[in-house]
């Protein structure tokens, strides 16, 4: 597969292709066009058995409450013939009530170009994420990608994407990496868009400063979501998945005596209903077990979440 030439040089162009993107995006002139701004804020409470730090392979056995914030902004627009664009702005936050070693606060920027080709949608997404953990720097992360999609059939809709990434750690520099990831994703509709089923591929490698942190990994999962009415005609949806990862890495762990290998599992149930015409409450289960050789990897943990959704626009 194709790689970046080093990630210090493909961060930049990462960022100026973003940056450049939102400044014409965000201009007085493209708003004027058009009223397609969405804006919401959320919060909630998180409740967690097994407090983990995925990038860092640190975990810690303790349980927690943490509130959560989100903040999400979505434009869409169609700026020339058969060109769609969307970008959008998202911060995630949580205040843990114990253990503040692990408050997260994540930002999220991206923008997205797409163009009709005879019923087939070719794109390009780039975008950028910032992460906070326990008040300190975590790491700042790249990626551009292409992808296809395409309406095969009034109830098959598939898409498949090729993305090159660069993430930077801080503090933690061998931890930096380039990597490449090949997606495949499709829906089977059921019911229209009000029953379906949902199905998706992921290859992925990564190439650290320290080869013990190079790995590749294939990883699969199902999911189902139905709209339904309960009782006085009130709409809830109900989405449930299934995802499996296999990561293997490509050197001996001196720390472990072994070339590590991680199976990771997750369930995952989620049920949303809207309050108002503005307002969404939303719950959450889910259910991991990882198992692996790193210690602290090796676990079955359960999170249970509970958000109020509020649309501003």
């Amino acid at each position: 597969m194709s790689s970046f030439s080093s990630p210090a040089s493909n961060a930049r162009y990462a960022r100026l292709a973003l940056v450049s993107g939102l400044a014409f995006a965000f201009s007085p002139e493209l708003f004027a066009q058009s009223d397609n701004l969405e804006a919401s804020v959320a919060g909630g409470l998180r409740f967690e058995d097994n407090l983990l730090v995925d990038s860092l392979d640190v975990s810690s056995p303790e349980s927690d409450f943490a509130a959560v914030g989100n903040l999400d902004l979505t434009y869409r627009d169609k700026v020339r013939k058969n060109i769609d664009l969307r970008f959008g702005y998202a911060l995630e936050g949580r205040r843990y009530f114990q253990e503040d070693d692990f408050d997260l606060q994540l930002h999220y920027g991206y923008l997205d170009l797409s163009r009709d080709l005879s019923g087939i949608t070719a794109g390009a997404i780039v975008d950028a994420t910032y992460a906070r953990i326990g008040g300190e720097a975590l790491l700042n992360k790249q990626k551009l990608s292409g992808y296809l999609s395409d309406l095969v059939t009034r109830d098959l809709y598939i898409r498949g994407s090729l993305g090159l990434e660069n993430t930077d750690f801080s503090g933690q520099q061998g931890r930096d990496n380039k990597g490449q990831r090949l997606d495949a994703s499709g829906y089977y509709f059921l019911n229209g868009t009000n029953r379906y089923l949902t199905v998706s591929a992921r290859y992925n490698q990564r190439q650290a400063s320290d080869s013990v942190f190079d790995y590749n990994a294939r990883r699969i999962s199902f999911g189902y979501v139905e709209r339904m009415t309960l009782a006085d005609d009130w709409p809830i949806r109900v989405r449930a998945d299934w995802r499996y990862e296999k990561r293997r890495y490509d050197e001996t762990d001196p720390a472990l005596g072994v070339r590590r290998e991680d199976d990771r599992t997750r369930w995952r149930l989620r049920m949303d209903a809207p309050v108002s015409d503005s307002v969404t409450v939303e719950l959450k289960y889910e259910h991991r077990n990882y198992s692996s050789d790193n210690p602290a990897l090796d676990f079955d943990d359960n999170r249970i979440e509970v958000m109020l959704e509020v649309a501003l626009l």
